[in-house]
């Protein structure tokens, strides 16, 4: 039997701009689409549907207002999070960028809970250190949040870009982008915190425990996750799928066919 898939989005990033993914895959297997929390944005295939069928969307649960007291964002928090939403029986978890890292995250700390995994565009350490070097410098980063709580709408246009770069079609993927942000609740004072806690997120452990099946898709173009993230993927976890095909960090919007079938792929294993 083929397992459920959970699709889960990146920050900032309703999981809506990932329908056309979601509807690929949901000709074969159930799936499930999550944003990360401060996202107003939740689909749910009830059960494998046509590929132009409309999905439905779910708000409960979803994009509540952040408590301004609780300032910090932990793994605990998370997991209780996706808890809310996975099946009860094992699926197949994917994720988009900080999707990714959480899903890494949550695999290694509830193994029965999960039949495998699937990251795309997803570096296990955002921010370099000493043991990732393949990453985002910390200034840079730490720049990029300052100027989200300073000018939130600017910086997101940024970060739109930002994803659409290295793209075929990069003017068409912001837009869709920027289109889905204004039919969608965003708690800002959640998102920040959110990418404060992905600057710390260091997921190489946790990669190193799974036992599952696990697949690591990449950008060739990707300016947020540098393609040789894909060679020292390889040296760590030579028993990881690695795959990488043409586009940016938003490769899995622009190239949806290929992604669900890497998704398939993995689930049939």
């Amino acid at each position: 039997m083929i397992p459920p898939v959970v699709v889960l989005s990146g920050w900032a990033m309703p999981v809506s701009v990932l329908k056309p993914l979601m509807d690929k895959l949901a000709n074969h297997v159930t799936v499930t689409g999550l944003s990360l929390p401060g996202i107003n944005d939740f689909v749910q295939y009830d059960k494998p549907v046509r590929s132009e069928a409309l999905f439905q969307t779910d708000h409960v649960g979803c994009g509540q207002k952040s408590d301004p007291n609780d300032e910090l964002v932990t793994w605990p928090m998370l997991a209780r999070y996706l808890d809310n939403y996975l099946p009860e029986y094992p699926a197949v978890l994917v994720g988009w960028s900080f999707g990714g890292t959480l899903v890494i995250r949550y695999a290694a700390s509830h193994p029965e809970k999960v039949a495998g995994v699937v990251t795309m565009a997803t570096n296990p350490s955002f921010v370099r250190c000493k043991q990732w070097p393949s990453a985002m410098n910390p200034p840079v980063f730490e720049h990029f949040c300052e100027q989200f709580v300073q000018n939130p709408t600017s910086t997101l246009k940024r970060f739109a870009r930002m994803c659409s770069e290295g793209s075929q079609f990069p003017l068409q993927i912001a837009h869709v982008i920027k289109q889905v942000w204004q039919q969608t609740q965003l708690d800002k004072s959640l998102l920040d915190r959110l990418q404060r806690f992905l600057g710390m997120a260091d997921v190489t452990a946790s990669l190193a425990s799974l036992r599952c099946p696990v697949s690591h898709l990449l950008g060739c173009n990707d300016v947020l996750v540098p393609a040789e993230v894909n060679k020292f993927i390889k040296q760590n976890y030579p028993e990881h799928h690695v795959s990488l095909t043409r586009g940016g960090h938003a490769f899995c919007m622009e190239n949806p066919q290929w992604a669900a079938a890497q998704v398939l792929s993995l689930c049939s294993r």
